[in-house]
């Protein structure tokens, strides 16, 4: 017999104490949009907190980039309360101070005169800005640990952004189902034929790089691709070692290159990361996309590959004289 956990409300309190302290600034958060843009269909990034907006402040302003080469501004307004007048004023009043083209307005449930009033002011089609109204809401599943979801109640009837129509009627897991099956035929085809390492997460494929510390990864969500160098937790001194040549790496690379790692956590994961804007529910644009990821993973081979291989399989040490020993010896060149 199958046996299926029990689905529980968590209060949003229990997750999150203060709205201000503890909840805007996880919203504003890389993580945090990203829950956001998979619920609400646009791609949104760069988010800041406590925006000031003349004598006031807002509590979030961020970027959706369906088109990347003009983003837009996105105003959010959260509670972690029922809805009331006052935030929908500070809304409006937001987006009109920071010419946004979309405000999303968060609470905990709706009353169905603030649903009314948000579904009148989207009917113009000449209106100066889309407004969402998102219930957020908080589970747990037999006592697991909380998860968050954002339910659209009202969204624009017609929007400024293609891709929130695309992502309206999409299964979000079901359309990176898809993006990753066109992307295996083509790696199949045109791909370097590199040995795929097990997959964790929907959002990436990893592939190995000869050495026991990284991988080669490339990263799909609804607002950017990436290709990257990964280097697995234990392994921050690889990250050390290759940044001691950072110059030289980020010349080869060319673009944009960013070397994320966290100074206040040195044994976590870390990587060496290229980046761009995505169109996940823009179809017309998959092929593009998964020219570049190729690309790109082809180009963190040839940069980092012989690389790795001077490098150990542990960490090396110091010896009493300063200079430097290794735990096991370096692998050899093929």
């Amino acid at each position: 017999m199958t046996n299926l956990g029990k689905l529980e409300p968590v209060n949003v309190r229990d997750i999150w104490q203060n709205e201000e302290d503890d909840f805007t600034p996880w919203l504003a958060s890389r993580k945090g949009l990203r829950l956001l843009s998979e619920w609400v269909g646009l791609p949104l990034e760069d988010g800041r907190a406590e925006v000031q907006v003349g004598q006031f402040r807002a509590d979030i302003v961020c970027r959706d980039i369906s088109d990347p080469d003009r983003p837009a501004t996105v105003v959010i307004e959260n509670q972690l309360e029922p809805s009331d007048h006052d935030h929908l004023g500070k809304l409006l009043a937001y987006a009109s101070g920071t010419q946004a083209d979309s405000g999303i307005w968060i609470a905990t449930d709706f009353a169905p005169e603030h649903l009314d009033a948000v579904r009148a002011w989207n009917k113009p089609a000449d209106r100066p800005v889309d407004l969402y109204c998102v219930q957020l809401s908080g589970w747990s599943i037999d006592g697991s640990r909380p998860i968050a979801t954002f339910n659209v109640l009202v969204r624009p009837d017609s929007s400024k952004s293609r891709v929130m129509h695309l992502a309206s009627s999409a299964s979000h897991a079901g359309v990176l189902d898809q993006f990753w099956s066109r992307f295996q035929e083509k790696m199949a085809t045109d791909g370097p034929g590199w040995k795929t390492r097990h997959v964790w997460d929907e959002t990436y494929r990893s592939y190995e790089i000869g050495h026991p510390g990284a991988c080669l990864s490339v990263v799909r969500d609804i607002a950017r691709s990436r290709a990257r160098l990964y280097i697995f937790r234990g392994y921050r001194w690889m990250f050390d070692e290759l940044k001691r040549d950072q110059t030289a790496i980020n010349s080869e690379l060319g673009g944009r290159v960013r070397w994320r790692a966290s100074a206040a956590k040195p044994n976590k994961r870390c990587s060496i990361d290229l980046g761009r804007p995505a169109h996940l529910y823009d179809r017309s644009k998959w092929d593009e996309e998964i020219e570049w990821m190729i690309d790109k993973l082809q180009l963190l081979d040839r940069v980092f590959r012989e690389r790795l291989k001077a490098l150990p399989d542990n960490e090396p040490t110091r010896s009493r004289t300063g200079t430097r020993s290794r735990r096991s010896r370096s692998r050899q060149s093929d």
